[in-house]
């Protein structure tokens, strides 16, 4: 589903969760290493760049426009993850 520029994904359901809540999604472009990724969960923005083949994800938060944690995800550990990845990877985001 697309909300403007942006492809919305419903996050996987918390214990206790009774509404669906959704992340959005920018797809960036492409480097050598894979897609580049904004994702936006509420007030939480991050950037997601594949490497390793896209099996993993560094994930760097924004806050205020500027870089306020970063890391790394197994992107098969992360269903959502997972499905933006092999979204962006296979062209679908373009």
């Amino acid at each position: 589903m697309k909300k403007g520029s942006a492809f919305v994904y419903e996050k996987i359901p918390g214990v206790d969760s009774t509404k669906p809540e959704y992340v959005l999604v920018w797809y960036l472009g492409k480097r050598a290493s894979g897609p580049l990724i904004r994702y936006q969960d509420g007030d939480m923005t991050a950037i997601l760049e594949c490497y390793e083949s896209c099996q993993y994800v560094r994930w760097t938060g924004l806050s205020e426009g500027k870089s306020s944690f970063s890391g790394r995800i197994r992107v098969i550990n992360d269903p959502l993850i997972y499905s933006i990845v092999r979204d962006a990877t296979s062209g679908l985001l373009d």
